[in-house]
């Protein structure tokens, strides 16, 4: 935890004001038949287009990286839907997975424009599914899908679905491992604080792409000619409709490689009164999210806001 970087944006954005046991899937089928083949509906009617498509759908990896029997098994469903579309020719499997391991990309959800051009080159294909695995109460798992051009990394059609869950995922479920794999690249981890009081009112909008802006240019980053996996949480602070017992701080989401939905989350945060405790939401951020425990791993927190850290009981400089 003592190597997490902090960063404060209060002066800039002043200056700037003006063990896995996999049920099986068959039994199970019909019952999210229906949920998946609308989420596959959905994909294949923003599809633009008469001419045929060849398609590769990867693996839907959950947003905390866990390890689990899930993201094999919504592929497999998803392929045999699709592959049902005489419009779309879909690739098999197990030659999928041969490029895959040979590009060392693994079956990640993350795809940028150059993993995007890559699979594409190797495989003839003209776009990729993709998307992510999100569990939820009640045996419930959400899915995030996308088909992405191969050419420009460009969404072209996304839906989402939330079905049962079928399967069980390791011990280790939502813990980042101190030995996970990235399929050999690097791991950046960002938490973003957002100041939502009305002290931003004018200013929040702005700072709100100052942060994505930082987002991305993460994202796009490389080391050995890799883009890292960017894992990014969110929280706001300050706003008056948040519990005064939770010092008027809201985690919104843990760590999560979804940046669609970080954005979506973002860009929905608006100002409301509130009082600032910028050191007991730093606190909270470098102790409650899940950082990795690896030394090599980029780990940095963003807060952005408008008011003095002199407010709360907690100094910034002891969280």
């Amino acid at each position: 935890m003592k190597k997490i970087i902090l960063i404060l944006i209060f002066s800039l954005i002043c200056l700037t004001a003006p063990s896995v046991r996999a049920a099986s899937p068959e039994p199970t089928a019909a019952m999210d038949a229906r949920p998946m083949e609308k989420l596959a509906d959905k994909l294949q009617d923003g599809l633009k287009t008469d001419a045929k498509l060849k398609i590769a759908v990867l693996e839907f990896n959950y947003t905390d990286g866990r390890k689990s029997q899930g993201p094999m098994i919504i592929q497999e469903r998803l392929t045999t839907i699709l592959a049902q579309n005489k419009k779309l020719i879909i690739i098999e499997r197990n030659l999928l997975q041969k490029v895959m391991q040979e590009l060392k990309l693994g079956a990640s959800g993350a795809i940028d424009t150059q993993t995007a051009k890559k699979i594409g080159k190797l495989l003839g294909v003209d776009a990729i599914a993709s998307g992510t695995l999100n569990d939820l109460k009640n045996s419930k798992t959400e899915i995030n899908a996308r088909i992405i051009e191969t050419e420009s990394a460009k969404i072209l059609s996304a839906s989402s679905a939330i079905i049962e869950k079928t399967w069980e995922d390791t011990a280790s479920t939502g813990n980042i491992s101190t030995t996970a794999n990235y399929d050999g690249k690097s791991l950046v981890q960002i938490a973003i604080l957002l100041d939502t009081s009305s002290s931003m009112d004018g200013l929040i909008n702005q700072t709100k792409n100052q942060l994505w802006s930082i987002v991305n240019e993460l994202t796009s980053s490389e080391k050995d000619d890799n883009n890292p996996i960017v894992q990014v949480a969110l929280y706001e602070y300050g706003n008056s409709s948040l519990s005064k017992e939770d010092g008027f701080i809201r985690q919104i989401l843990p760590f999560t490689r979804d940046l669609d939905t970080v954005a979506e989350e973002l860009f929905a945060l608006r100002t409301n009164g509130g009082e600032e405790y910028c050191g007991e939401t730093i606190n909270k951020a470098a102790n409650d999210l899940k950082w990795s425990k690896k030394d090599d791993v980029y780990k940095v927190i963003f807060i952005a806001g408008n008011e003095a850290f002199t407010q709360g009981t907690l100094d910034f400089r002891q969280a």
